[in-house]
């Protein structure tokens, strides 16, 4: 719209006369102005060339818009969190890495208000509808350019999947995504493509398969007992992580309701205590790895109320920066849950 501005002159002590009385009636010199000149336009200009005026005047309008939904970039979140869920877009050009260190400050405190819910605290977020979400989903596949990432994040669940161009959804487990984004924010990287390959390798690997997306409630005859409790081997690191191996002497069946002393297949377990190095504290999960004769389900429980306790201890390697710390007795409380 091609607007242009009339200059009008008046002695500044009528124009404060005029002013203090039209504050009285409610207006304003600019306004009542603007509506007499419109009045002044509808009497004198032909109605015929008013209504060809408004066609042109229309016609800039919907082409100003058509240029700015062009032009635009979108991300869009579909986030779950204490069984709310909430559709949101963005036009901030976010993208997968942009919200996974957002997440990652949220879970952690430093972003955001926790009772507020994280979908209200992402700054310039629209709700929308699942259907506008679809197709904003739609539109980063054809790869269009014009939505820069989409992610769903499911806190209840700890699960976060993300909608890559080319392999489609991908899930991940929020902490493993968390994790990623801290490895590539950390040491405050400016260069964009380096920090995307460190999040990317961090990543690798981690993607969730059909068997391990699910959740169950593991629910065994009996609880574990402390006395069963026994590490062997040697104590390894993964992506800042101790894994204690745990020792399978007791029936797995009777406490994790599975199906593997039994002379019906050759299932085993692979069960792993895990120590934070980060956060230094003990990890309230086991790392459980169901072995099938077709292949491998990761499985993750949070521990029933102190049932675990580890009495060990290791030298960290010096290579590593933590030369002379010690993990002595520790304790995982929760209740079992597991991963299919």
């Amino acid at each position: 719209m091609d607007s242009v501005s009339i200059e009008l002159w008046l002695d500044k002590r009528q124009l404060a006369a005029l002013e203090q009385a039209l504050t009285e009636d409610g207006t304003t010199v600019e306004r009542t102005m603007q509506e007499q000149l419109n009045e002044l336009y509808a009497q004198r200009v032909p109605l015929e060339q008013q209504e060809k005026i408004q066609q042109a005047l229309d016609a800039e309008r919907l082409e100003s818009q058509r240029n700015a939904e062009a032009s635009a970039r979108y991300a869009g979140l579909h986030i779950t969190e204490n069984g709310q869920e909430h559709y949101l877009s963005t036009k901030s050009g976010q993208e997968f890495l942009d919200m996974a260190i957002l997440m990652r400050r949220y879970v952690r405190g430093t972003f955001g208000d926790k009772e507020k819910g994280f979908a209200r605290c992402i700054y310039g977020a629209e709700e929308i509808s699942p259907q506008r979400f679809e197709q904003l989903a739609a539109w980063r596949l054809e790869n269009f350019g014009k939505v820069t990432g989409l992610v769903e994040i499911d806190f209840d669940k700890g699960l976060l999947s993300a909608l890559n161009i080319m392999d489609g959804w991908q899930s991940f487990r929020l902490k493993d995504v968390s994790s990623a984004a801290y490895f590539a924010d950390k040491g405050g990287h400016v260069n964009k493509e380096v920090r995307w390959n460190i999040f990317l390798s961090r990543l690798e690997g981690k993607q969730l398969t059909s068997h391990t997306q699910a959740p169950v409630e593991l629910h065994g005859s009996r609880r574990l007992r402390p006395e069963e409790i026994i590490f062997s081997d040697e104590i390894s690191e993964l992506d800042g992580r101790l894994n204690f191996y745990m020792d399978c002497s007791f029936n797995p069946d009777e406490v994790f309701g599975t199906h593997v002393d039994s002379a019906d297949n050759n299932n085993w377990l692979n069960i792993y205590a895990e120590y934070d190095l980060e956060n230094s504290q003990v990890c309230d999960a086991l790392k459980v790895i169901l072995c099938r004769e077709d292949g491998f389900d990761y499985c993750e429980g949070v521990q029933q109320p102190s049932f675990c306790r580890v009495d060990s201890h290791c030298n960290i390697d010096s290579r590593r920066g933590l030369q002379g710390r010690w993990c002595y007795r520790y304790r995982c409380q929760g209740e079992r849950r597991c991963r299919d």
